[in-house]
């Protein structure tokens, strides 16, 4: 719990201040928020998500704000969890600054991997940005790109804004030669269920985290 100048103890007894956070900021403007990965407050060397609502007394006045970090890892463990055909596997980009926040290679999110900057210098890379450049719009959509000389299938949708101020898009690729001898509209639809089923999870451990942070008043 942070008090209304941002002045808190961990469940380790550890003091910080969090008045200058974003998530501090949008309690004191009466909003509950979902943080993009960042520097972890409690744990050094980690990266985390952070649930934040706020606190308000009898009279409606803002005393503070109620926080959890959560390991950012679990959005990167779900990723992994999921396959589409052979080698085939989803990602997770925030639409505010289009880095990866999830990936089967956790490695990717810890560097900061942003594609569309990585494509300036990988041409490569290019036909994946492309479609990411649309991911980040927030927009649903299905194609395919060609990268090192294999041609690449992607769909991709924005997961709902359950949470004001949520903006993240959650893509699936593989390679198309896994599919070989598939009706494409049956490869598109299999590639858009399994988007649901990830952004149903994602919504799923948010719905969690947020009966654990109920606003007091």
């Amino acid at each position: 719990f942070a008090d209304e100048n941002g002045n808190a103890y961990t469940t380790t007894g550890k003091y910080v201040n969090v008045a200058s956070y974003e998530f501090f900021k949008k309690a004191i403007a009466g909003q509950p928020f979902v943080t993009d990965p960042m520097e972890s407050i409690t744990q050094d060397g980690m990266l985390s998500f952070i649930y934040s609502v706020p606190v308000l007394d009898e009279k409606g006045k803002f005393v503070g704000s109620l926080f959890l970090e959560k390991d950012s890892k679990i959005l990167s463990d779900l990723m992994a969890d999921i396959k589409v055909g052979k080698t085939g596997a989803p990602f997770m980009i925030s639409n505010h600054t289009g880095l990866t926040i999830g990936d089967k290679n956790f490695q990717n999110v810890i560097k900061n991997q942003n594609i569309v900057e990585m494509a300036t210098l990988n041409k490569d890379l290019q036909g994946l940005a492309e479609h990411v450049k649309k991911v980040k719009t927030g927009a649903s959509g299905a194609g395919e790109y060609i990268m090192n000389g294999t041609t690449y299938i992607i769909g991709y949708s924005m997961v709902p804004e359950i949470v004001p101020g949520l903006a993240w898009s959650v893509g699936i690729t593989a390679p198309l030669v896994e599919f070989v001898g598939r009706i494409t509209f049956m490869l598109y639809s299999m590639i858009f269920v399994a988007i649901i089923f990830i952004a149903l999870g994602i919504i799923g451990a948010i719905i969690i985290a947020n009966r654990l942070v109920v606003p007091i008043n």
